[in-house]
């Protein structure tokens, strides 16, 4: 049997239940509801901005030595070297321009880093000094710059005088330079030092990278710490 509709009237319009003191029950339990809910955003908050703030910054590379003055040419002829890059953060690798084994590797690791750099405005110099230089003349390197579409006033190509590149190679930026010798049909090899040389802007070095994937993540964010510190 359905009830009075008086009661059902009265019941849609009741009051909000009441505390057995007489006070309304509804407000104190949205006003607690409010500070529950205010405070879990604050400690959010708080919980955001330490884990922010707690984010280490990239680590600086440490010091292996000064690199000692060096004068070279590049492609064009101009002067390239310890005064013309003082100030500057940069990147060096070896290679020649008839090397058919290692060398394609590192130009091609050289140019990923080149474009990581030049995509995201990182103002970092590259330099890659051939360990041939008898054969490598400037306007060889000139032409190996053409066909490689360099930026030629983000990336040298360097070339001196054999005893100049051996010291600096060997002496200077402490990699490895050996001699030409025959490696078989009718083509030669000279040994050289594999890995990506970062050099700060006090031409101290600050670390030898692997041309891998990971040696150029590794080479890029150590260039960042360097141009940060």
């Amino acid at each position: 049997m359905l009830p009075p509709m008086s009661k059902i009237v009265s019941t849609v319009n009741a009051s909000p239940p009441e505390h057995p003191n007489g006070t309304n029950v509804v407000p104190k339990i949205m006003k607690n509801t409010f500070i529950i809910v205010t405070v879990g955003l604050l400690l959010f908050g708080a919980g955001v901005a330490v884990s922010i703030s707690q984010t280490p910054a990239p680590q600086q590379p440490d010091r292996l030595g000064t690199v000692a003055n060096w004068d070279f040419i590049d492609q064009d002829g101009k002067a390239i070297g310890s005064k013309t890059l003082a100030g500057r953060v940069y990147v060096v690798n070896f290679f020649f321009t008839t090397c058919v084994s290692i060398c394609p590797r590192l130009m091609a690791a050289m140019r990923s880093l080149y474009d990581r750099f030049d995509a995201n405005g990182v103002p970092v110099h590259l330099v890659s000094i051939t360990v041939d230089p008898d054969n490598d003349t400037r306007a060889i390197l000139d032409r190996y710059a053409q066909r490689m579409r360099l930026n030629r006033s983000r990336w040298s190509l360097a070339t001196a005088s054999y005893d100049a590149v051996r010291s600096l190679v060997v002496n200077g930026l402490t990699s490895h330079m050996g001699d030409r010798r025959a490696s078989g049909d009718r083509t030669s090899d000279i040994g050289h030092g594999s890995r990506l040389i970062l050099v700060d802007a006090n031409g101290e070095i600050r670390g030898h990278f692997e041309s891998t994937p990971t040696g150029i993540d590794a080479i890029y964010d150590a260039a960042q710490a360097v141009l940060n510190q």
